[in-house]
């Protein structure tokens, strides 16, 4: 259940709304997952990201909650949608184990910062507005990272993630792209995350997509997903912070941004 704040009188014209909805509500998943969670190796060999019945993805209708004066209302709606694109936001991968040990505040903020994203993502669904044109970068972006994280193979995985850090590092037609991806990371994130751990982690996920994408080699670079994924979690944070700082009505936006820092 989630609550969805659209009339449900034209119910079909919401489903598009309702989806991305959706989509954002399952980054936080994958947020607590990066972030919180912890492996069982034993748990996750009877769980439904392994395998499943088809029959839990079988979506039908959605439930969802609307407010009339002081009174809720559970609406079921059916569902007339891609399932192809249903399957991709409810089949997500993961368990979630989370930890015991104390958050820390940073994580937290990272978590709750999808919620402020997705008001501006539907901001610019609603208006085609190029000032919330940053919205769609980072919705787009998320995409990407789930992608990623859903990935079984290594070359999947690697492609999906460099995806996501380049829409939010780097205007169209950028060259020296590695270079200044990992620039413009290490100026934001100075002092939050470590050259020779975290900023080389990402560089070897450049690299190795490279390899893949350049060479059509397979890949081959030791490649820390856990500590990459991390890190972006980190900048989507720091993005959330700074949004109202990105004016994404002029060219080259991106590289305006990150020169401030």
């Amino acid at each position: 259940f989630f609550h969805f704040k659209f009339s449900q009188v034209e119910r079909y014209d919401n489903v598009a709304f309702i989806l991305e909805k959706m989509s954002f509500i399952t980054n936080k998943l994958y947020f607590l997952f990066v972030l919180r969670s912890e492996k069982d190796r034993v748990g996750s060999l009877f769980s439904t990201t392994n395998t499943n019945n088809w029959e839990t993805l079988d979506i039908k209708h959605f439930l969802t909650i609307s407010r009339t004066g002081a009174n809720n209302h559970i609406n079921c709606i059916p569902v007339h949608y891609k399932y192809s694109l249903l399957y991709e936001d409810m089949h997500m991968k993961i368990d979630l184990k989370v930890k015991k040990k104390s958050v820390y505040k940073w994580e937290a903020r990272a978590v709750s910062s999808i919620d402020t994203l997705y008001e501006g993502y539907r901001n610019y669904l609603i208006t085609k507005d190029k000032k919330y044109g940053m919205y769609y970068r980072i919705a787009s972006s998320l995409n990407y990272f789930r992608r990623s994280i859903k990935a079984i193979r290594k070359e999947d995985k690697v492609i999906n993630i460099n995806i996501a850090f380049e829409t939010l590092l780097l205007d169209k037609h950028e060259t020296q792209k590695r270079t200044k991806m990992l620039q413009r990371v290490w100026a934001v994130l100075k002092g939050k995350i470590t050259k020779k751990t975290n900023l080389t982690n990402l560089d070897n996920a450049i690299e190795d997509r490279n390899l893949i994408i350049h060479n059509g080699l397979p890949a081959s670079v030791n490649v820390d997903f856990a500590d990459v994924y991390r890190t972006y979690c980190r900048l989507i944070l720091f993005l959330n912070d700074n949004i109202a700082t990105i004016d994404a009505t002029q060219p080259n936006y991106l590289t305006q941004f990150y020169s401030r820092y």
